[in-house]
């Protein structure tokens, strides 16, 4: 069963990778969603950026002179 949101999906991840669990989460259960988001990319928090794009529109900042 995959995460609902982003939060659990981190929280599943943490009690997947944790000795004992974490949180209240069984290592166990946290394995399973951790497989079951795997496929999902709703870990992936790399934002895409095209190419050419200006440091503005990338950071929505000017650059200092």
């Amino acid at each position: 069963m995959p995460s609902k949101s982003k939060a659990q999906a981190r929280l599943m991840a943490a009690a997947a990778h944790t000795p004992g669990g974490y949180g209240g989460v069984p290592q166990s259960v946290g394995k399973d969603f951790n497989q079951a988001d795997a496929g999902t990319g709703i870990l992936n928090g790399r934002r895409r950026i095209k190419q050419g794009t200006s440091a503005k529109q990338r950071t929505g900042k000017t650059r200092q002179l």
